[in-house]
């Protein structure tokens, strides 16, 4: 059976998680991309976090899946990425913000700043949902301009639902 899956792009690593249903490419200087899991509240209850998370000299990429035990339509999809969204916002400052769409459904985006660990951070964030799932990609830099690499956009660009 021939394997179909895409080669990444010159300079970058695909990243498959290990059920398949995602992907994404990261910078081939990166770390290899470490998973965790954990508990969180959401607005739907709690749910389960898996996060994976890979970093290199300037950034960190990180990609976070929250099982929501229940799949939304899209009105009750948007009210809980505003719910994700606005928790992000009460402890950072806000950049920009913006409404857009990732493989046709409706997504949130999010550039904030915030102090962590005594370091002011800059943060670019897309919120998603797709069935009982919300995804959240995120680039993290020190300095708001690295968030301008092409990089960081080709991590969010290249991030598909298998």
């Amino acid at each position: 059976m021939e394997n179909k899956e895409k080669k990444p792009e010159a300079g970058y690593r695909l990243y498959t998680n290990k059920t398949g249903n995602f992907s994404f490419e990261i910078p081939g200087n990166c770390k290899d991309v470490v998973c965790s899991e954990q508990k969180i509240p959401t607005a739907a209850g709690v749910g389960s976090l898996m996060s994976y998370i890979t970093e290199n000299n300037e950034k960190a990429f990180m990609l976070g899946i929250t099982e929501l035990g229940i799949t939304l339509d899209k009105e009750s999809a948007l009210q809980v990425m505003e719910y994700a969204r606005g928790n992000v916002i009460e402890a950072s400052e806000t950049i920009a913000s913006d409404s857009v769409e990732i493989h046709n459904l409706p997504a949130l985006t999010l550039r904030v700043s915030r102090i962590e660990n005594k370091i002011k951070v800059y943060m670019d964030i897309l919120f998603c949902i797709k069935d009982d799932k919300q995804y959240q990609l995120e680039v993290v830099a020190t300095n708001e301009s690295a968030l301008s690499d092409p990089e960081v956009l080709h991590f969010f660009e290249s991030f598909k639902f298998l």
